[in-house]
């Protein structure tokens, strides 16, 4: 077993198939299924399951790629250290969705190039369920995510609790804030989070307590498009504080239940985490915190940190 088959595995598991990750890893495809087999041979078990449609996984394969993954990165993260010298150094993947990469992810980025400019952070923007399976892969290291349930091998640190806000058109009679209760956005138009997501699981659970649905005219999966979506008159969203253009908005706090979602700082519980996740980890929970605490912020109440 050595280095070059540790990293052609994650290679072919990653890509899905022998034939997409031969290109990204500019090897012939008969020497990658060699080495694959040579592998499985050596173990003593198969790890892949073989098919027209590409690869998956078997379970001893799961267990040895999660293990090969974070050895790999234990590796780069000491050459790096080594490299550099005093401090840290080495890469932090952490995943962010689309509604917080807008506030956390430039002050995250410019609080760890100030503090240890030897570790480059890579932020990576994708809907809840994806950064949790990339968590539990080992693709990513942390990430700052809505939490709507408990996910077997995921290990959450709870920041905050996020009420939600219903976003409308601003006429000139309207101001650009508020309260309105929930029973009063039943038969109204809605554009919401593509499910699966936290928020439109939160929000069709909070409508069934009164007997309702909402009725949705439209679904987007980004901050940004749900606000097109109002300005262009379609409906009203029902999302997380996001305060974007007053001038074009009204946030109304949603009331009379109050309905919201906890936001935590979620890792791998199987994996190792290195000095310099921890150093990330620890700027991340401070930025957040400043943010949510913040006079521009609303809706952001802190939570206390689980035994």
């Amino acid at each position: 077993m050595n280095f070059r088959q540790f990293q052609y595995f994650i290679g072919v598991v990653d890509a899905g198939s022998f034939s997409r990750a031969a290109l990204s890893l500019h090897v012939a495809q008969p020497a990658l299924s060699l080495q694959i087999a040579n592998l499985e041979e050596e173990l003593g078990t198969p790890l892949l399951v073989r098919s027209q449609r590409g690869v998956q996984t078997t379970r001893a394969g799961n267990i040895f790629y999660q293990s090969a993954r974070a050895v790999l990165n234990e590796i780069n993260q000491l050459r790096q250290t080594i490299e550099a010298g005093e401090g840290l150094a080495g890469d932090v993947s952490l995943g962010l969705t689309t509604s917080f990469s807008g506030f956390f992810a430039g002050p995250i980025a410019a609080a760890t190039l100030g503090r240890h400019p030897n570790i480059r952070i890579r932020i990576f923007d994708s809907p809840t369920h994806l950064h949790e399976q990339s968590l539990l892969r080992g693709n990513i290291d942390i990430a700052l995510l809505p939490e709507d349930a408990e996910v077997v091998g995921v290990q959450r640190e709870p920041l905050y609790r996020q009420l939600l806000f219903f976003v409308e058109r601003r006429t000139a009679e309207v101001p650009a804030a508020g309260e309105i209760r929930l029973q009063d956005l039943v038969g109204r138009r809605l554009v919401l989070p593509t499910d699966p997501n936290p928020t439109r699981t939160v929000v069709e659970r909070a409508f069934l307590t009164l007997g309702a649905k909402p009725m949705v005219a439209a679904e987007a999966n980004s901050m940004a498009t749900l606000l097109s979506l109002v300005e262009a008159g379609v409906g009203g969203a029902i999302v997380a504080w996001g305060g974007q253009d007053s001038q074009k908005f009204r946030w109304s706090k949603i009331v009379d239940p109050e309905i919201h979602h906890d936001v935590s700082l979620c890792s791998a519980r199987h994996l190792p985490h290195s000095e310099c996740s921890a150093a990330v980890q620890s700027i991340v929970s401070e930025i957040v915190m400043e943010t949510i605490q913040s006079p521009a912020w609303r809706g952001g109440i802190v939570l206390p940190q689980r035994p």
